[in-house]
């Protein structure tokens, strides 16, 4: 049998969302609560691009920042797999740790609906999240990074909608992905919908369409 590859390539990263007919799900229950708000940790002690007093001066800010903003929310901290003592420096009070080392498209896939939003400083975990329909959040302007480190984790994340990027933190964040019925689908539910549609290739992670 033989197979033709388009050489199509995107500078975007895939999203669920592209898929066509792909049911889009709430990020709220019914009482209208969202549920988890989660913060991915960054192994700051390891990677010396601010020094660690001020990273963790500013990333307390941020986490601060979270609880002002979703008052009433599960606040989670999920530390980065190559932490090692970064939380204990962290003002964390309030926020539920999750030390599993997951991965974290298994940890979307398996609390889909319960997550109403994800933030990291300058992990493409946030980028992930955007991708799979969940506000996702990257905090790294707020930091006093160089401009060629900013640039790098602009052109890390790709294109993304402007309220990806937190830029100010006295301005609440804002709410992207649509928010519909259909609330009580799961993410596995979605995906096999969207396994079922016809013509969709395989384009996933950069690998070209193949008819």
């Amino acid at each position: 049998m033989s197979r033709t590859i388009r050489k199509s390539y995107s500078p975007n990263f895939p999203a669920v969302a592209e898929l066509r007919d792909l049911p889009q799900v709430s990020d709220r229950n019914g009482d209208g609560i969202s549920r988890q708000v989660i913060f991915f940790g960054t192994p700051f002690l390891l990677i010396h691009n601010v020094s660690p007093d001020v990273y963790v001066e500013q990333l307390n800010r941020c986490l601060d920042y979270l609880r002002r903003n979703f008052t009433g929310h599960t606040l989670i901290y999920r530390p980065h797999p190559n932490e090692t003592n970064e939380a204990d420096q962290l003002k964390l009070d309030g926020f539920r740790m999750e030390n599993d080392r997951e991965a974290a498209e298994l940890y979307f896939l398996r609390n889909y609906q319960a997550i109403a939003a994800v933030f990291s400083v300058s992990s493409t975990v946030s980028r992930t999240a955007l991708n799979n329909g969940i506000n996702g959040y990257a905090m790294y302007p707020v930091f006093p990074f160089t401009t060629q480190q900013a640039e790098f984790f602009a052109g890390v994340m790709g294109d993304v909608p402007v309220e990806f990027t937190i830029r100010d933190l006295n301005s609440p964040p804002i709410p992207y992905q649509p928010i519909v019925a259909e609330s009580g689908r799961s993410f596995a539910e979605a995906m096999k919908i969207a396994a079922e549609i016809q013509s969709v290739g395989t384009y996933l992670r950069g690998v070209p369409n193949i008819q």
